[in-house]
């Protein structure tokens, strides 16, 4: 299950894999993701260049040149595969994007999860996605004063309460197990 670290990890691989790159084919290859990735949804997507990669929480955000935001969620095992442009889809691929190179050679970012679980959402420009989440673990402002002002007026286990991303956004089952022990 990827974690904090690992999607942050995969956001800034994936920044330096396709940032700059103009989308130039965008196939959803299971199910689930053909739902949200429609044809509509992926004429607006083909020939928009992702401007920016980041990060929300354990959310991956592909800006587009337009304004508009693709949203991945990894779930339980999704992850990136970046490669050449025409090669063989990596086992487990459900989202893949060709995209043209600036410099150097084509490439293909591919979205693989062997439950299919995890999600891309398109949201138009100036309609960014709403996530309902709290501060980031390293920012400045989660103190050992914040945490007891926003913990202490909660009731029930620690454990869901760590995991409540409008607590504290990013913390996964194996990091509030750690902090619980």
């Amino acid at each position: 299950m990827p974690e904090l670290p690992e999607v942050e990890f995969a956001v800034r691989q994936l920044r330096r894999a396709i940032r700059s790159r103009r989308i130039t084919a965008l196939r959803a290859h299971h199910r689930a993701q053909a739902r949200t990735l429609t044809p509509g949804v992926v004429r607006r997507c083909v020939g928009r260049a992702v401007a920016d990669v980041t990060r929300r929480g354990k959310h991956q955000l592909l800006h587009l040149d337009d304004g508009a935001t693709l949203l991945v969620h990894f779930r339980l095992d999704g992850d990136w595969v970046v490669a050449a442009a025409g090669t063989a889809l990596p086992k487990h691929a459900r989202v893949s994007f060709d995209l043209s190179a600036t410099r150097g050679a084509d490439r293909r970012a591919s979205l693989t999860d062997p439950r299919a679980l995890a999600t891309i959402t398109y949201h138009a420009p100036g309609k960014p996605p709403a996530l309902d989440l709290g501060p980031e673990p390293e920012d400045p402002a989660v103190t050992a004063e914040w945490l007891h002002a926003r913990f202490s007026a909660k009731r029930g286990p620690i454990k869901p309460l760590l995991l409540d991303q409008r607590l504290l956004a990013g913390i996964g089952n194996i990091y509030a197990q750690e902090a619980c022990w």
